[in-house]
């Protein structure tokens, strides 16, 4: 029954590829490019063309095929033969280089072509609507099209819709709870763009959206000097602090505890009792730990044992919740939730790199996710690594 669907599926295709034909009046030339396959080959006919592809085919990123449709674009004979129907079943790929869209059918310029042909028409919409659906990444089930975010496929994204609204509202509203506003992008790992405050506003509920806006100026602030955060127990608030050298003192506008503007660099006399397991010289701090490799965090972090994989806590000392290679202390980006699983990651120079998966380029000095001399720990004391865990393939 499946088999004898699928048929006169094909038929149906077919048919409505037959009306979109039209006479060739030159000869197509020897080394045509297929829309299909790619190849240089002859075209299906020397003396009709399709003109189907012209226009009925679109990509949803616009202009992507208007450099085609000023060709004389045509497919192959092996091609012909079921490209409606591959496009029909969202199988037929965007041929412009780095999209990972697939082609759909414009259904008003289907509608038209086929004139009075009603049943006809009917019939084909009927078949495209079955397979408008999409693999969502959050739920892992088959979702309709209408499911989708509304404010998916931005300019800077390069694939279709993979998640659905409620599963993508999920990803950001726990990415914004867990201070990881890193995470504030698309959830597929192989695209990663950022979204727009707007877009952002339009899945979170107004309370978070909120809490989203505060966290966001917060990480503005700390690239700035001055900035420091409340030591209160329990306050997660922080600012840019006035002050002299004769007044080191100031106070948290939220949890109105008064703080020591020295603390996070040197101990003043006052502070000393309390904070005893920080006094450490510069010098032993250099030795025995490195720098969070993250923008506007730079959190000194200690490593004592496990492997190399290694996470600059939230709940410690106001950690970003960055994931990192202690060795060539790459970012590890994170996978979709429901897993949000960080994907190891490495440069090519790292010795904990598994030969057989590709490195990552080393970040440029304007990367917004790294802060500057991120990679840079003078004086760290590496024979502290040696009882560091090997990954199997290494042992």
């Amino acid at each position: 029954m499946e088999y004898e669907d699928d048929f006169e599926n094909w038929k149906l295709c077919w048919e409505v590829s037959r009306l979109f034909q039209k006479q060739r009046f030159f000869p197509p030339p020897d080394d045509n490019i297929c829309l299909g396959c790619g190849a240089k080959t002859k075209p299906w006919s020397n003396k009709h063309r399709s003109e189907f592809v012209i226009l009925a085919v679109q990509c949803s990123a616009k202009g992507h095929l208007d450099s085609l449709r000023s060709l004389e674009v045509d497919v192959c004979v092996r091609c012909n033969q079921d490209f409606v129907a591959k496009i029909v079943k969202r199988e037929q790929m965007c041929p412009e280089e780095g999209c990972r869209r697939v082609l759909t059918i414009d259904k008003k310029a289907v509608a038209k072509r086929l004139g009075g042909q009603d049943l006809l028409t009917v019939k084909f919409l009927s078949l495209l609507s079955k397979y408008e659906t999409f693999e969502c990444l959050f739920h892992g089930d088959t979702s309709p099209l209408s499911l989708a975010p509304k404010l998916h496929a931005p300019t800077n994204c390069n694939h279709e819709a993979n998640i659905c609204s409620k599963g993508l509202k999920a990803v950001l509203e726990q990415a914004v709870c867990d201070g990881r506003l890193q995470d504030i992008r698309c959830p597929d790992p192989d695209c990663r763009a950022s979204y727009s405050n707007k877009a952002v506003r339009s899945m979170l509920s107004k309370e978070v959206f909120v809490q989203y806006n505060r966290k966001l100026g917060l990480r503005e602030m700390q690239k700035d000097d001055n900035f420091r955060w409340c030591q209160g127990k329990g306050c997660d608030n922080g600012q840019i602090v006035q002050h002299n050298a004769d007044e080191l003192e100031w106070q948290c506008v939220v949890c109105k505890m008064w703080n020591c503007f020295g603390c996070s660099k040197t101990i003043c006399e006052r502070h000393k009792k309390e904070k005893a397991e920080e006094s450490a010289n510069e010098e032993l701090l250099n030795r025995t730990t490195k720098r969070c490799p993250r923008r506007g965090c730079a959190r000194r972090i200690e490593y004592k044992c496990g492997c190399a994989h290694m996470t600059c806590h939230e709940n410690v000392a106001n950690g970003c919740g960055t994931e990192f290679c202690w060795v060539c202390k790459v970012i590890w980006p994170r996978q979709p939730e429901p897993t949000g699983k960080a994907v190891a990651s490495h440069l090519a120079s790292c010795r904990l790199r598994n030969p057989s998966r590709t490195p990552v380029n080393r970040p440029q000095s304007n990367d917004g996710d790294y802060a500057p001399g991120w990679d840079l720990d003078p004086g760290y004391d590496i024979s502290l690594d040696t009882s560091m865990w090997l990954p199997g393939y290494q042992r």
